[in-house]
């Protein structure tokens, strides 16, 4: 049976994209405290109103790995456990999602895709022990994202800005430019949201 959208394939998809619960739904607010009575979900704080809490999916790369093995898994009869764009899809029809991050959450989505489906598109012997967790060239990671009639023309494109560079760089193309470089993550987290922390007793975490 592939992946209904509950609480477990929401913490799944969370070690991975980061995804925020939308407090102003019933629904969000119902799954929320369900997962961090569960402990699936760690909780930040409480405001005074006590109305709403703050929690999140620490991002951490064992989990993270955890999550896409689950993500990726295949039934026996061929079929992905998981359907990332129908749950995804559900997630934010729910309302589960503020619509003003819709976006970046597909964004989200899209980069992670594609950057499994990279490392799955490599030979064994390239792939790391913990395999989601493998670096992919550049390269590689847009042919992955491209079609093939995009990427043979940004393959071969040049800079825009070619007027400021030499004549040496104003003529690389972008497979040269970035063929020794590589992409390197395998899940999102917030590193901005001071929620969580507030100056009247930041002192405890010093302590």
């Amino acid at each position: 049976m592939p992946a209904i959208l509950d609480s477990t394939s929401i913490v799944i998809l969370s070690a991975q994209l980061h995804l925020n619960l939308y407090p102003a739904t019933v629904d969000a607010r119902q799954c929320e405290q369900e997962l961090v009575r569960n402990h699936l979900r760690i909780l930040f704080s409480i405001p005074p109103d006590r109305h709403t809490i703050v929690t999140g999916s620490p991002p951490k790369p064992l989990i993270a790995e955890a999550s896409a093995q689950i993500m990726h898994h295949i039934h026996a009869n061929g079929q992905p456990y998981m359907h990332l764009w129908d749950l995804l899809w559900k997630y934010m029809d729910h309302g589960l999602a503020s619509q003003g991050h819709t976006g970046e959450l597909i964004g989200r989505g899209l980069a992670i895709y594609t950057m499994d489906h990279a490392i799955n598109s490599l030979p064994p012997a390239s792939i790391c022990e913990l395999k989601y967790q493998t670096p992919v060239t550049v390269t590689n990671y847009y042919k992955a994202l491209l079609t093939d009639e995009a990427w043979e023309e940004l393959c071969q494109s040049i800079p825009a800005n070619r007027a400021q560079l030499t004549y040496a760089s104003a003529n690389t193309t972008f497979e040269d430019m970035f063929k020794g470089a590589y992409f390197h993550f395998s899940h999102y987290g917030q590193a901005n949201d001071i929620s969580p922390m507030q100056s009247s007793h930041a002192w405890a975490y010093w302590l």
